[in-house]
């Protein structure tokens, strides 16, 4: 069964709804990202259109369970002005149906669980994910909830940009709050250790948090302008990789 652009009036049908190009495209985004927010829907998919029309037709992608929708406690993510409180995720129904129609995808076949306490971090992760494509366009960006069997990892990071003729991986990590300089440093210690590691990227969202880590990899209380001497850990702001959004 093909999926023809929206708007050619070829569309298929699936037990009475139409899929667009545009509605698998925005199931790819569901399974690569684990989780998106009606915003960051509404933002990468359907640009330009009103909100209830991009809720009434999220509504009969989910009459269909291809996608669920979860209520979760309004909360905000840095960079973003509008409150989150619901958040979308692919079903299983709806992997099987994206694989159809997407052969070449590498679909995972189970969503891994949201954890309500991450869902800041979880977003955020979605809306860096093109500003490291951008930078990295020969490599795949897989989201770290995916990577629980991953070899060659002492630590999983929270998503990967992978070579496939190496095998080797470009690690980001997120970093939001700060932990324990013991915790740091298990970090730290863990992904030098990972073979498949060659390049850890940390993107901070205070400075504060920057140096908490240079200090951990450094072993002594970096000074704030602190320049880091390493081809293996570099760093970059939040809000830089939120700019090119």
């Amino acid at each position: 069964m093909s999926v023809e652009p929206e708007g050619n009036g070829a569309n298929q049908k699936l037990e009475h709804v139409l899929l667009t190009a545009r509605d698998v495209a925005l199931m790819a985004s569901l399974h690569d990202h684990v989780v998106l927010s009606f915003a960051q829907i509404h933002e990468r998919h359907f640009t330009g259109r009103s909100m209830p029309t991009v809720m009434n037709r999220l509504r009969r992608i989910e009459g269909q369970s291809l996608i669920e929708r979860i209520r979760v406690p309004r909360f905000h993510t840095c960079g973003s002005n509008r409150a989150t409180g619901v958040v979308f995720q692919l079903s299983t129904k709806g992997r099987s149906v994206l694989a159809k129609h997407r052969p070449a995808l590498t679909i995972f076949e189970k969503c891994p669980t949201l954890n309500p306490h991450q869902l800041d971090h979880d977003l955020l992760i979605a809306d860096i994910a093109d500003f490291f494509k951008d930078q990295f366009p020969e490599r795949k960006w897989i989201n770290g909830r995916y990577l629980g069997d991953f070899s060659g990892l002492n630590k999983i990071p929270d998503a990967i940009l992978g070579d496939h003729k190496s095998g080797k991986v470009v690690a980001i990590e997120l970093e939001l709050t700060i932990k324990s300089s013991r915790r740091l440093r298990e970090i730290v210690a863990h992904l030098k250790a990972s073979r498949r590691i060659e390049k850890v990227i940390f993107v901070t969202s205070s400075t504060s948090i920057g140096r908490k880590i240079m200090s951990a990899i450094e072993g002594f209380e970096v000074p704030e302008g602190h320049n880091l001497r390493s081809e293996f850990f570099e760093f970059i702001r939040l809000s830089e990789c939120l700019k090119r959004r």
